[in-house]
């Protein structure tokens, strides 16, 4: 297995980096997975980026190696470290280049990778388990509110209003204690 790509965090802790995609079909839903393997949640396909390696040929490795299809076209929607993204090799931080795809192909996906996928509806969105930086994805870009999908209630940082991702605040950069967040309640 490939090494991800690492470096050094705005606030000077390692972190990793990943790349992930939003994909939806010609009738306006979104592509999701669910992995076989840490962290769990639908998601969009999604991965570490590999040393030597740029976001945009991860994402569109991701893609393949997750879904069976060729991304043909991609926008870069956001590119920023997320603290608090939980990873299986044990980092905290990553730094995320997220983009819009569009693809082609016949969707298949590995066993070994993905246990299952479906395209869901932006309303339908709010009705699954979604792994946690998706909640954080989705919602900034205004397509699901965070505080109306399914799982535990919500944890909001109080200064900022961000969803909280592994306990911490993505956009403010650290672990708030009890009384700098509120939970977000459905």
């Amino acid at each position: 297995m490939p090494e991800p790509k690492q470096g050094t965090s705005s606030i000077g802790l390692p972190m990793h980096y990943s790349a992930g995609a939003v994909i939806q079909d010609d009738h306006g839903r979104y592509l999701l997975i669910d992995r076989v393997k840490p962290p769990f949640g639908w998601a969009g396909p999604a991965g570490h980026v590999d040393e030597g390696e740029d976001a945009l040929t991860a994402v569109q490795r991701e893609v393949l190696e997750e879904t069976g299809l060729t991304v043909v076209e991609s926008e870069l929607l956001f590119a920023e470290e997320i603290v608090g993204n939980y990873c299986r090799r044990g980092t905290t931080i990553h730094h995320w280049s997220l983009y819009r795809c569009r693809v082609t192909g016949e969707l298949k996906t590995k066993p070994d990778e993905v246990k299952s996928f479906r395209w869901i509806s932006a309303e339908e969105l709010t009705t699954l388990q979604l792994e946690p930086v998706w909640m954080y994805w989705f919602d900034k870009l205004g397509i699901c509110n965070v505080d109306q999908c399914e799982g535990e209630n919500i944890l909001r940082c109080a200064e900022c209003s961000a969803p909280i991702v592994d306990g911490f605040c993505p956009r403010c950069g650290f672990a708030p204690s009890a009384q700098d967040m509120y939970i977000g309640i459905k």
